[in-house]
C-alpha cells in the first residue's frame, strides 16, 4: 500500500475530517469566510431556483423513485437503528431536530432499553449495540416485514458520491410512513417498547483515491508538506504534539504499514463497528490514508480507529460505528465521511444521527466532521460539529478554496455555515487545559471573531447546556 495524503493533482490539501495545528493560517480562514459567504449567496439563489422549478412542475415534482420489492434487490443482513420509549419526545418527532438543546429529550430509562433488547432478541433480530438513546439491529428483509407489520422498497435516488461524483444509491423504505426509512412499531408487539426503527443509508468516504499523483508536477508529501501547510510547524517547535491526545477515526478501517511503525505513531488495535469484520484489513485504504494526515499535523496523538466498512471497502452501519467510537471516550472523534442532504426533514436514519452527534458533543467529546467534497454535508452542517473544509496550496504558496471542498449555508439548520475552517482543533488541548466543546468554541471566538460564527450565536441564543450524561462522571482517558 502506498500512503499518500489526501490530496488532489494541484497539491491541494483536502477536506480531513480532523483539524491540525494550533496555529491555523489566518489567511486561509479568511479566504473561507469569503468564500462561504459567496458560496452561501450562490446556494440561496440556486434553493430559489429549486423552489420555482419545484412550483412550476407541479405534480411531475412529486414523481417517486422507482421502488422495487425484488428479493434480488435487498442484502441478507440490513442495519437499522431502533428508539426505545423516551422519557420526553420521540426521536422521530416531525420538526425537531437533534442538537445538544434537544438530545436530552431522547434518552430512555436503563430497564425500558433492556426490555426492547430483549423482544428484538426474541424476533430474530441481532442486537449489535445498545445505549441510552438507540439500539443497533441487523436482520433480513423478511424479518423486519413480519416483525413491523410493513413492506420493505428499494430505490434508487439520486445522491453525491467520494469527489463529488453525481450518481444513484439504493435506499431501502417503508410503504406505510411519510419519514424516510421509518418503520413505525404501532399495531405490533413492539409498540410498547419502541418508537419506531431507522433503516440505515449510504453515505461515502471523503475524497479517496486509490493512486498517489504523479512526480512530474507539483504534490504536497505527507507528513513534511501536511505539516507546513497546516502551519502546524510551529505548534511542533513550541512543544506542541497532540501528546496525550486520544483521537478516534471512525473510517474504512486502519492497515499496519512501515510508513507508521517506523515514525513510532500509536495506533490502538482497531475497534471492530458493530457488524463488521476483519480488524486489521481497510479495505478500500481511506481511513489508512486519512490517518497519515491526522499524524501529520499532530504526530503523538494515540489513534483508535474504528472500522465501519464491508470487506469492499464500503461503508455501512455508521451511527452504531461512532457511538462505538464515542464509548472509547476519546478527546476527539474524526470522520471523514459524508451525506449529501440538502433539504430537510431529514430522513429516520439521519434523524438518529444527529442525535448521536448531539449526545456525543454534549459529553464533552470534540466532534469533527468533513465539510463534504462539494456535498451538502451531512453530519458536516450539523450545528454541534467542528466542520472542515479544505484549502489548495500552490507551488508559490499561495492559497485559495479547493476545488472539491463544500461550502454553503445549510437549509436543514438555519443559520448554519458549513464549513466552520481549516485545521485548530487537535492542539488547543495544549493552551487550555481540559478544553470541553463550549470552551473550545469560546477560544475559537476568542481566535477568529470574524470566522467562527456558530449557529446559536447568529440566532442570539445562549450555549446551551449539555443534556446528556451530564453527571456522569468521565474516566480517565489512557494514551498510552
Amino acid at each position: 500500500m502506498v500512503i499518500v495524503a489526501e490530496t488532489n493533482w494541484s497539491g491541494a490539501v483536502t477536506a480531513c475530517a480532523i483539524a491540525g495545528g494550533f496555529i491555523a493560517q489566518f489567511l486561509v480562514l479568511l479566504w473561507t469566510k469569503r468564500q462561504a459567504d459567496k458560496d452561501a449567496t450562490d446556494a440561496a439563489t440556486k434553493v430559489e431556483a429549486v423552489k420555482k422549478t419545484l412550483e412550476d412542475t407541479g405534480s411531475a415534482a412529486k414523481k417517486q423513485p422507482e421502488r422495487s420489492t425484488s428479493a434480488s434487490d435487498f442484502p441478507d443482513r440490513i442495519f437499522a437503528i431502533a428508539s426505545p420509549q423516551s422519557t420526553g419526545a420521540s426521536l422521530f418527532t416531525p420538526g425537531v431536530l437533534p442538537d445538544a438543546s434537544t438530545v436530552g429529550n431522547f434518552v430512555s430509562d436503563p430497564a425500558s432499553v433492556e426490555r426492547a433488547v430483549h423482544l428484538l432478541a426474541d424476533a430474530g433480530f441481532e442486537v449489535l449495540q445498545a445505549n441510552e438513546m438507540m439500539i443497533n439491529i441487523a436482520g433480513p428483509r423478511e424479518l423486519y416485514e413480519s416483525a413491523f407489520g410493513t413492506t420493505l422498497v428499494a430505490e434508487e435516488r439520486p445522491t453525491r458520491k467520494s469527489g463529488s461524483e453525481e450518481d444513484t444509491a439504493t435506499y431501502f423504505d417503508t410503504t406505510d410512513t411519510d419519514v424516510s426509512g421509518l418503520c413505525s412499531t404501532s399495531g405490533t408487539r413492539f409498540e410498547e417498547v419502541l418508537e419506531g426503527v431507522a433503516i440505515e443509508e449510504p453515505a461515502y468516504p471523503c475524497a479517496v483515491n486509490a493512486f498517489p499523483p504523479a512526480v512530474d508536477y507539483f504534490k504536497l508529501d505527507v507528513p513534511a508538506d501536511v505539516s507546513l501547510a497546516c502551519n502546524a510547524d510551529q505548534a511542533h517547535r513550541a512543544g506542541i504534539t497532540g501528546r496525550g491526545i486520544v483521537v478516534a477515526m471512525v473510517d474504512t478501517g486502519w492497515q499496519t504499514h512501515p510508513y507508521f511503525t517506523q515514525r513510532g505513531y500509536r495506533v490502538d488495535p482497531t475497534l471492530l463497528g458493530p457488524g463488521t469484520v476483519n480488524a486489521g484489513v481497510d479495505g478500500s485504504g481511506h481511513g489508512t490514508g486519512e490517518s497519515a494526515n491526522i499524524f501529520a499535523t499532530a504526530p503523538d496523538v494515540t489513534l483508535k480507529p474504528v472500522k465501519a466498512a464491508a470487506a469492499s471497502g464500503a461503508l455501512v452501519n455508521l451511527t452504531a460505528a461512532f457511538n462505538a467510537g464515542v464509548a472509547l471516550n476519546p478527546h476527539i472523534i474524526s470522520n471523514s465521511w459524508t451525506s449529501d442532504v440538502q433539504f430537510g426533514p431529514l430522513s429516520a436514519a439521519l434523524q438518529a444521527r444527529a442525535a448521536a452527534v448531539a449526545a456525543a458533543w454534549g459529553a464533552g467529546i470534540i466532534v469533527v466532521f468533513a465539510a463534504g467534497n462539494g456535498h451538502w454535508g451531512f453530519p458536516g452542517q450539523h450545528p454541534d460539529v467542528i466542520s472542515v473544509g479544505g484549502v489548495d496550496v500552490r507551488i508559490d504558496g499561495s492559497l485559495r478554496a479547493s476545488d472539491y471542498s463544500s461550502g454553503f449555508m445549510s437549509n436543514v439548520y438555519p443559520n448554519r455555515r458549513v464549513p466552520d475552517m481549516c485545521g485548530v482543533v487537535e492542539h488547543m488541548y495544549k493552551s487550555i487545559p481540559w478544553v470541553t466543546p463550549e470552551r473550545l468554541q469560546a477560544a475559537l471566538r476568542d481566535i477568529y471573531p470574524d470566522v467562527v460564527v456558530r449557529r446559536r450565536e447568529l440566532e442570539g441564543e445562549p450555549m446551551p447546556t449539555w443534556y446528556v450524561f451530564k453527571d456522569r462522571p468521565r474516566p480517565e482517558r489512557s494514551s498510552a
